[in-house]
């Protein structure tokens, strides 16, 4: 036990912000709103006969 609480306090610090890599900004994607025809489009790929998800909504 006294091996593990004497390496408590000498840990070393933990990484700074600042070394962290930059953040990728120019990401391909779509932050328009939803369409009509995306929604009819997601609808039309659903599968009949499957269960339900989490919103209760049934593909038929």
């Amino acid at each position: 036990w006294k091996k593990h609480f004497v390496c408590i306090p000498n840990r070393p610090d933990p990484p700074v912000l600042a070394d962290l890599p930059e953040a990728v900004d120019d990401l391909d994607i779509n932050c328009d709103d939803i369409t009509v025809e995306e929604v009819k489009q997601a609808i039309y790929t659903l599968k009949n006969g499957k269960a339900p998800g989490d919103d209760g909504v049934c593909p038929e």
